[in-house]
């Protein structure tokens, strides 16, 4: 699917521009007229293009929307509405309204049972902002995470297959005592186990610098996991340590005490 498209008003350009802003640096990829339309397009077709492709169409209402008329705005949700069908035959979540303010949502049918109004619809007001972007950010970046851990998973399973090849190259190399083919055969799979391992790393770097935000506490319990695992090895270390020891003290003890039966018991045997 394509970018989230975002529809609004020119007179609410101001708090859209902050929304999306704050989409982008949650990861979100944004469609907006002004960005997207060159010099030339056919607003028409292109925007209805762009709204059949999108991942999320979201229509930023104010007060405003019912005093202007028959705005680019109207007629994007416009649009929007007559994709209803077709796209929620599939995907009934596409369409997000939100509200900047206190306003009410245009009655605009979707099909013979379902208007605009009675769909999930999130207010964004200067109080409470972040909590309401989290919100939006939450549902339409759910997708994209989604494909990006798939993505992290295909390409584990990559590294991994490519691991697999380079034990059996290793076990097929001892198998033959290492001669040329072998050889030969052991260094294509490392150079193919080198190149998973950097596309796997790249991914991975991409995808938690793009959503760093939901994995930070995840890295922070890492850390801490890590620091655990350090401690409990020192402990180890220790304990292993002081068993030794302990050994060699009982090892002592025992032999000294032998001795000393021995000694006792020859005095014995002399005094009788």
């Amino acid at each position: 699917m394509g970018p989230i498209f975002v529809s609004y008003l020119r007179h609410d350009k101001d708090r859209v521009d902050r929304l999306v802003q704050g989409l982008n640096a949650l990861g979100a990829d944004i469609w907006r007229d002004q960005n997207k339309l060159a010099g030339g397009d056919h607003w028409a077709d292109e925007i209805s293009t762009a709204i059949s492709k999108c991942e999320y169409f979201i229509p930023c209402f104010s007060s405003a929307f019912h005093l202007d008329g028959m705005s680019t705005m109207e007629k994007e949700v416009g649009i929007a509405a007559s994709l209803w069908d077709r796209r929620a035959t599939s995907d009934r979540k596409w369409i997000l309204p939100i509200k900047l303010g206190d306003c009410a949502i245009p009655a605009v049918p979707l099909n013979k049972s379902l208007s605009l109004p009675e769909l999930h619809w999130i207010r964004l007001e200067d109080e409470g902002w972040d909590d309401s972007l989290r919100a939006i950010a939450d549902i339409v970046l759910q997708r994209a995470r989604e494909r990006a851990w798939q993505a992290l998973c295909e390409a584990a399973e990559t590294l991994q297959s490519a691991e697999r090849a380079r034990a059996e190259s290793m076990a097929f190399a001892i198998k033959c005592e290492f001669n040329e083919a072998s050889k030969t055969e052991l260094a294509r799979s490392e150079t193919l186990r080198m190149e998973r391992r950097n596309d796997f790393s790249k991914a991975l770097s991409a995808h938690f610098s793009k959503y760093k935000d939901d994995y930070n506490p995840l890295i922070e319990m890492d850390m801490s996991f890590e620091h655990i695992v350090v401690e409990a090895r020192k402990e180890h270390e220790s304990l292993r340590f002081g068993c030794m020891i302990a050994g060699l003290v009982f090892i002592l003890i025992c032999g000294l005490v032998a001795f000393l039966a021995y000694w006792i018991a020859c005095g014995i045997r002399k005094f009788c």
